[in-house]
C-alpha cells in the first residue's frame, strides 16, 4: 500500500477518534466508555443494515435505510463502505447537534441521556 493510503487510513481514524469524543460528550453517558461502546455498538449494528448496489458505471451506491439520508457512492465496494460510515457519523452528529431522535438500532438506543433543548427544531 502506498503513501497515499497511510494517509486516508491515518485521517480515518483521526475523524472516527473525533467523532467518537463528541458524541460522547454530547450523549453525557455516566462512563466515557459506556458512551463510546454504546457509540461504537450503534455505529456497527447500523453499517450491518447497510445496502449496497453496484451501478451500471461499475461504481457503488451505499445506503442505510434505517437512517434516513445516508448514502454514498464510491468506485469500489471497500471505498463506499468506508464513505458510508463516515456519512453515519456525519448524519448522527448532526441528529445530536439538533436533539433529533435517532431510529433504535437491534435494541442500541443512543437518545438515552440526549438533552434536548427548548428551542430545539426538529430535522428529518
Amino acid at each position: 500500500m502506498g503513501e497515499g493510503w497511510v494517509r486516508v487510513k491515518a485521517a480515518l481514524r483521526w475523524a472516527f477518534a473525533l467523532v467518537t469524543a463528541r458524541l460522547t460528550a454530547l450523549v453525557s453517558y455516566t462512563t466515557i466508555g459506556m458512551g463510546v461502546v454504546m457509540l461504537t455498538e450503534y455505529i456497527e449494528r447500523a453499517m450491518g443494515k447497510a445496502v449496497y448496489d453496484k451501478l451500471e458505471d461499475g461504481t457503488y451506491c451505499g445506503k442505510i435505510p434505517e437512517c434516513p439520508g445516508t448514502i454514498a457512492f464510491a468506485k469500489s465496494l471497500y471505498q463506499c463502505q468506508n464513505e458510508l460510515r463516515a456519512v453515519l457519523e456525519g448524519w448522527l452528529l448532526v441528529k445530536i447537534k439538533h436533539g433529533d431522535h435517532l431510529p433504535i438500532i437491534d435494541g442500541v438506543d443512543l437518545n438515552k441521556g440526549i438533552p434536548v433543548l427548548k428551542e430545539t427544531v426538529a430535522h428529518g
